[in-house]
């Protein structure tokens, strides 16, 4: 028994033998390794991308449906026909979708309310809407809406003065 019990402090001396929940700063919620800030007050897509920034963080952009998902729960929610704003645009190219931040094509299929963005009215960023269950719309980015933020516990912080070159 005594053997056992020494090969097993072993091992977790070697490999946790644990699972560490990750500790998001407070008043953000986690999912994974990333931990997400859902805003109270409402600004322009720059506007609420800067207050991302100024807390060492970025607009929220989804990489998987689990992501997706999250979002779009902790979305509705909120209630009350909340609209708010990720890291996701077709500023540059008209039609072509991507993160704002790594400016990479998006890597989920977006859930988009109407099936396709429909950019009607120069709509160039995206609201997650809780009216309709989380799902995505274009709409105009000088419209205030609320916003999410995230950063990835595990990650290096943002390099927020550099962008990265194409």
């Amino acid at each position: 028994m005594k053997i056992l019990l020494v090969v097993i402090v072993a091992l977790c001396l070697e490999n946790p033998c644990y699972s560490q929940a990750i500790q998001c700063t407070h008043g953000w919620v986690g999912l994974n390794t990333k931990c997400y800030f859902f805003s109270n007050t409402k600004e322009k897509y720059t506007d609420a991308s800067a207050y991302c920034h100024a807390f060492g963080s970025k607009l929220a952009e989804p990489i998987s449906q689990d992501e997706v998902h999250f979002i779009s729960k902790k979305v509705v929610e909120r209630g009350h026909d909340s609209s708010f704003y990720i890291g996701v645009n077709d500023l540059f190219l008209e039609g072509e979708w991507v993160y704002a931040y790594e400016r990479t094509p998006l890597k989920i299929h977006p859930p988009w309310i109407n099936g396709h963005a429909d950019n009607s009215h120069d709509e160039d960023c995206i609201e997650v809407y809780s009216g309709h269950q989380g799902k995505w719309a274009d709409i105009p980015c000088s419209t205030p809406l609320y916003y999410i933020c995230e950063y990835d516990y595990d990650a290096e912080p943002l390099n927020l003065g550099r962008r990265k070159t194409l």
